[in-house]
């Protein structure tokens, strides 16, 4: 500054050497040390962008900062430059417009307005660099990352604002938190949404209840895809149709939904599927049945020894086999049953190893038919594979009914009718 006061005397003497009064002296003068001040912010501003954000863009490279790329596109380097001139004119104002003091507060007031907001806004682009490179590591990909980096941007700006209005109102920023802590009610209510998210990430993360990539289905808001991702306020779902949902954070804990991690886990997914057989055709097993029966490879031998079984039971207590009703006796829906299961574990499709259940049960019977339920795993999660591996599965064993003497459940169709009355 002592350099500067000495060219600011030199030129106001050399103005007042040529004849001009004090008004116009302090004038020029005044518009030539902003000129002046302007060409040290602009040469400011070039250094600064030279030496200081090159520098910083070789030390990330060569430390292979994570995230380091998104500094560049979230342009959070360059607008570095622009807050040293702000100080240069900062520390200039009082010196420019001493002959008018009346310009210094307002001068110096903008100066501070801009700096504040110049600062706001690289870090909120700092933290939100930051939270794009730490969603890219595996250990925060599961986390809601993004939801936190948006809140503390958010307080960033609410301090912003209070250090803007006690500039604007020569107010200590203390005296506005004051101020503030009377509206804390309208407060709540402006920002409950994001409070509740805030509060719903947390949860959402401690517990490990979603992440990105999960599966999720919620019927009570049209989702059912893949989420992309978990914001403050909201979480987006990209449904298997292609459209996007996007679902408040704190519904997740609130309400309930469905997340198929553990069946993508697994690599295996659930088949649960009935076939209602007509009860009309159900019927004890004759001995020409068994023997037809008998030719099917994956259940001869279930059928040689159930028959020995029940020919010694039968046998020991004398019962009068005329009647097929009477003792124990083979059923074509029991034998049939039977080959669903042996088919089953003889599908290199289906998983048979322990913890994955292989059951095919009767359930109870409806006005469409006797149900025989399956279950059982496939052992793969992929959607279009599983489907192919389950329709395979039916369509075998629809073809199969017949083969024992069943019929399946269909309600009846107008060509039935049509056929009926032609019989007729």
């Amino acid at each position: 500054m002592k350099y500067y006061r000495q060219y600011s005397d030199w030129i106001k003497n050399h103005l007042a050497g040529i004849g001009l009064d004090n008004f116009w002296v302090n004038f020029f003068a005044t518009v030539i040390d902003l000129i002046l001040l302007v060409i040290i912010c602009v040469l400011t501003f070039h250094l600064t962008k030279l030496l200081f954000i090159q520098g910083l863009k070789k030390l990330a490279d060569k430390l292979k900062i994570p995230g380091r790329e998104e500094f560049r596109t979230k342009k959070v380097i360059v607008p570095l430059a622009h807050i040293t001139p702000a100080f240069v004119i900062k520390a200039f104002i009082p010196e420019v417009f001493e002959s008018s003091p009346g310009y210094i507060s307002f001068f110096s007031g903008l100066t501070d307005l801009y700096i504040i907001i110049s600062v706001t806004v690289v870090l909120g682009r700092f933290i939100s660099a930051v939270s794009a490179g730490l969603n890219k590591l595996p250990v925060f990909r599961d986390k809601p990352v993004k939801s936190y980096s948006q809140l503390i941007v958010i307080i960033i700006w609410l301090i912003a604002v209070v250090l803007v209005f006690s500039v604007i109102l020569n107010k200590s920023p203390i005296y506005l938190l004051g101020a503030l802590g009377a509206m804390t009610a309208v407060l709540l209510l402006v920002f409950k949404d994001t409070l509740l998210g805030f509060v719903a990430s947390i949860q959402i993360s401690a517990y490990d209840m979603m992440k990105p990539g999960d599966w999720i289905t919620m019927p009570k808001h049209d989702a059912d895809g893949d989420v992309i991702s978990i914001n403050l306020n909201t979480v987006v779902v990209r449904n298997f149709d292609k459209t996007i949902v996007m679902i408040p954070t704190y519904a997740f804990i609130s309400e309930s939904f469905r997340n198929w991690r553990g069946m993508v886990d697994s690599k295996g997914r659930r088949i649960k599927r009935s076939l209602y057989v007509n009860v009309n055709s159900i019927k004890f097993c004759t001995k020409e049945m068994l023997i037809k029966f008998r030719e099917y490879e994956l259940i001869r031998e279930y059928i040689q020894i159930r028959e020995k079984e029940i020919d010694e039971f039968n046998e020991e207590r004398n019962i009068n086999k005329s009647e097929l009703i009477n003792g124990r006796n083979l059923t074509n829906v029991g034998i049939f049953r039977k080959y669903i299961e042996a088919y089953l574990r003889n599908n290199p499709d289906i998983r048979q190893e322990k913890g994955y259940s292989l059951i095919v049960r009767q359930l109870e019977p409806t006005e469409k038919g006797l149900p025989l339920e399956i279950y059982a795993f496939t052992n793969t999660t992929d959607w279009v594979i599983y489907e192919a591996i389950q329709s395979d599965i039916f369509d075998h064993l629809l073809s199969s009914a017949k083969n024992f003497g069943l019929t399946l459940f269909q309600s009846p169709t107008g060509a039935d009718i049509r056929a009926l009355k032609e019989k007729e």
